[in-house]
């Protein structure tokens, strides 16, 4: 009798505690996660070096700081190198710009450019366009923050580079915490579409659908928005990012709780997914734009970091995916769902009043 009185009392407890914890282990990310950080990360930078006439190079740096560091990094040229001119600054609420023109002998093109009070979590993509020579570009960091213009410098191959923004971008869609809180409730969204105690593969394939719509329009207005073809002020996009959560964590709590799923999140997926993938592209490429990452010579390497952003993207589906399937035999299955479209709204709701300004 004991025996079972203690079973029943964790069966009721399970969901209970399921429902707290999720919600307070995304109400503690929310809130001790810094707004800047929350949103589509920004700690991106670039340099801009390009030869006029020999010795003479048009020098530009931007960078997206965050909250701690806003600004505050420099350009230190080498002996042998001398500025024509004040360095001209810009300052952006998180980050600067600076253009400098500088003449260099040939003995100084060999030598180090540092760039000093760099923030240990920008990461800076350099492109040297020289007179004869091909263009050049590296990826830097705080434990390398040093670059020559001479050619002997090869910097990071196509597949280096390739294989660096790769990794950058999976580096910052694991940090894209409203973003990835948008693709698990697509997810949430496609299983209950699928029917009713359909095997995984079914819940796949319908997924495919979905992601394939969010990822086209997704990288869609990325890349128009980066090459400067469609541009929209960062703010209000990253509101209607939070406000995209809100909208699907209401749909799957509402569902969830009992009511039909007949609405039009439902009845059209791929399309609700597509037209919210355009807006979460523009949030991606806001924060590579406002870092300087949007010049042609950066095709290559902004298509890799967005690989990297699709690829943590799907890895991470897979496993909520996984997750769905080992508590659906479970008897507080429905809790788990409820905790997490809960949690990513509550979430949602502190993050679109914060970029609001409230």
């Amino acid at each position: 009798m004991r025996a079972c009185a203690i079973d029943v009392l964790g069966a009721s407890l399970a969901p209970t505690c399921t429902l707290v914890l999720a919600c307070t282990l995304v109400l503690t990310c929310a809130l001790a996660v810094p707004a800047r950080v929350r949103a589509h990360p920004a700690e991106l930078g670039a340099i801009h070096v390009r030869e006029t006439e020999p010795g003479r190079f048009s020098t530009r740096f931007e960078y997206s700081g965050n909250e701690t560091s806003p600004r505050g990094a420099s350009l230190v040229w080498p002996e042998g190198c001398a500025l024509e001119g004040p360095v001209e600054r810009v300052d952006r609420p998180f980050g600067e710009s600076q253009r400098a023109i500088v003449r260099c002998s040939d003995a100084a093109l060999a030598r180090d450019v540092v760039i000093t009070s760099l923030p240990t979590d920008i990461d800076v993509a350099v492109h040297v366009e020289r007179l004869d020579h091909a263009p050049r570009d590296l990826l830097l960091d705080a434990s390398l923050p040093r670059f020559t213009l001479a050619e002997a410098a090869a910097g990071l191959d196509t597949q280096g580079s390739v294989a660096r923004f790769a990794a950058l971008g999976l580096e910052h869609i694991a940090t894209g915490f409203d973003h990835l809180a948008f693709v698990a409730l697509l997810v949430l969204v496609a299983r209950r579409r699928s029917p009713e105690r359909a095997p995984p593969r079914a819940l796949v394939r319908g997924l495919v659908v979905t992601l394939t719509a969010f990822t086209l329009a997704h990288a869609t207005t990325l890349a128009l928005a980066v090459t400067d073809v469609l541009t929209l002020p960062s703010a209000p996009v990253e509101v209607c990012i939070a406000l995209s959560v809100l909208l699907l964590a209401a749909e799957v709590a509402r569902v969830e709780k009992g009511r039909a799923a007949d609405t039009l999140v439902f009845a059209h997926l791929p399309w609700v997914a597509g037209l919210f993938g355009l807006v979460h592209g523009l949030g991606f490429a806001g924060a590579l734009r406002d870092a300087g990452l949007r010049e042609g010579s950066l095709a290559l390497s902004l298509a890799s970091f967005h690989v990297g952003i699709e690829l943590g993207q799907l890895a991470f589906v897979l496993g909520i995916v996984a997750l769905l399937h080992g508590v659906e035999p479970r008897a507080w299955a429905s809790r788990t769902r409820l905790s997490i479209a809960y949690g990513t709204g509550v979430a949602a709701a502190f993050w679109a009043l914060s970029r609001l300004g409230l």
